[in-house]
């Protein structure tokens, strides 16, 4: 609904920039000219393409923010299990620590 409503907003806008704006202007492109083109219409089609511009450049910057991201959850994933691997191997150690302890101690008391 917001959405809406600022579009009708922005459409309302535009209208009112558009009946004081409406001087015909010619445009041209090396040798080709284009005649009589509202000053309105060359502003708005002129925002739509800085709109564009701007939303590739954000979609860029999002791609390689994503993959930074992929990139970087991986070596925390290869931490995570090189953690597993190594509290693993210290249980069993202690395991084995506590084993050798219980067999000096029977031969210190004999």
């Amino acid at each position: 609904m917001f959405g809406v409503i600022l579009f009708v907003i922005i459409a309302l806008v535009f209208g009112y920039f558009s009946t004081q704006n409406s001087i015909p202007i010619s445009l041209t492109f090396g040798d080709r000219i284009i005649p009589d083109v509202p000053l309105y219409l060359i502003l708005g089609v002129t925002l739509l393409i800085g709109l564009l511009y701007s939303w590739l450049v954000s979609l860029v910057n999002s791609w390689f923010f994503a993959r930074s991201l992929r990139g970087k959850e991986h070596t925390i994933s290869n931490v995570k299990k090189e953690n597993d691997t190594i509290s693993q191997r210290l249980v069993e150690l202690e395991m084995e620590n506590t084993r050798l302890r219980a067999e000096l101690d029977k031969q210190a008391d004999k």
